[in-house]
């Protein structure tokens, strides 16, 4: 009996206790509230916080050379809200997903702080089998930004579609050379995502990616920090402070960064302050360094010499004429009368011919005549030997003296 007892109390309680499970995954996770002083220490340590006559305080990060917003130390994931930049520095949670970027001529990327969180503050473009994204500039909303942004071409990144979620999508990157041609062949690509009453910047969406990927993109949640700190990925949920922003409590006592200096070089003109005051999109000039170059500061001028005043040319008086030089008078022959005397020129003197000699003939000895010879008289009795005859020489035997016998 005590056992039917138990099994009715733990099935009635059952459906309670669905209710409650399905109650705290509707609950939103509480973000932490607080002022934009948290913004002012935390970026302090990792650049220069400047006093802009038009849009206040600003931030210039200490990167290195060629940083740009939403390319350097970074990628994207998907999430709820849409593409999201995951940024791999320290102080990535607060400047890409917080307020705007834009360019000076002296200090190069400067941040403009923002109260609204989203998952990245971007304009996206695609078509041509490119995905391309720029920096939101202040005064820039969504609406705007899915018209007729005006940006500078080359603050546009351009890669193919199909790398959009790599991690090393940088060696895929198109170059800001071929920007103007993508720029003409791509389209502004006007996907939001709205939540509790703001709009975020969604970007190219999942069923897109999987078509140019040919794989399923996982889809990340986000969980809040409790600190500021460097966003972290594990499986399938990213980490990021993502503080909500109150009011000023004491507004005797405003927040201000510490160590804040006074920008002389304003961003941009003044008629394109008053444009953006009045809620009218802001032209950004296209001249000017691009994002990958260093900032430059102007170059001293060398000072100017003082030069002697030169004293003004007056004439003299009381001045003595000084006589004029007489000129040299050319002396005038003049020619005898009567018949020119001719006079003989010179002789050439002649080099001596030297004196040919006849060559001597050599006399030829004349051939010497052989002597007589002188034969002794032969005593009386005394034969002399006969002379030697030469043998006669052997004759063969002729066909006409063979006998007739045979």
């Amino acid at each position: 009996m005590k056992a039917i007892i138990k099994c009715s109390v733990m099935w009635g309680m059952l459906p309670l206790l669905v209710l409650f499970m399905s109650a705290c995954k509707t609950i939103p996770q509480q973000r932490p509230a607080v002022s934009l002083q948290v913004f002012y220490n935390e970026l302090t340590p990792y650049g220069q916080w400047l006093n802009d006559p038009d849009y206040g305080y600003i931030w210039v990060p200490a990167v290195d050379a060629g940083f740009q917003p939403y390319y350097t130390n970074g990628y994207w994931i998907m999430t709820v809200y849409g593409q999201m930049w995951v940024s791999d520095y320290p102080w990535g949670w607060a400047p890409f997903h917080y307020g705007r970027w834009s360019w000076s001529d002296f200090y190069g990327w400067i941040w403009i702080p923002d109260t609204i969180w989203g998952p990245a503050w971007v304009c996206w473009r695609s078509g041509g089998g490119y995905y391309g994204w720029a920096p939101l500039t202040p005064g820039i909303n969504i609406s705007i930004s899915f018209s007729s942004y005006n940006c500078p071409p080359n603050w546009w990144i351009f890669i193919p579609e199909k790398y959009i979620h790599s991690r090393t999508f940088h060696r895929y990157h198109e170059g800001r050379g071929n920007n103007d041609h993508i720029i003409k062949v791509t389209k502004f690509v006007q996907n939001t995502y709205i939540n509790n009453q703001v709009t975020y910047v969604a970007g190219p969406k999942a069923e897109d990616i999987n078509r140019a990927t040919h794989e399923k993109v996982p889809v990340y949640r986000i969980h809040n920090n409790d600190r500021p700190e460097k966003t972290k990925v594990e499986e399938r949920t990213v980490a990021i402070y993502r503080p909500e922003f109150r009011g000023a409590e004491n507004k005797n006592q405003l927040p201000a960064p510490p160590g804040v200096k006074n920008n002389d070089h304003p961003l941009i003109k003044k008629p394109q302050a008053d444009a953006i005051k009045e809620g009218k999109p802001a032209v950004i000039s296209d001249q000017g360094p691009t994002p990958s170059q260093p900032p430059v500061p102007p170059p001293a001028l060398p000072p100017v010499k003082q030069q002697k005043s030169i004293p003004e040319n007056k004439p003299i008086e009381n001045r003595v004429p000084v006589p004029a030089r007489a000129e040299k008078q050319k002396p005038v022959f003049e020619k005898p009368a009567g018949k020119p005397v001719q006079v003989p020129s010179p002789a050439k003197q002649q080099r001596p011919v030297p004196e040919i000699k006849p060559v001597q003939k050599r006399a030829i000895p004349a051939p010497e005549k052989p002597k007589p010879v002188i034969q002794r008289p032969t005593r009386p009795g005394q034969i002399s030997p006969p002379a030697k005859q030469p043998a006669p020489s052997p004759v063969a035997p002729s066909r006409k003296t063979r006998r007739k016998d045979d």
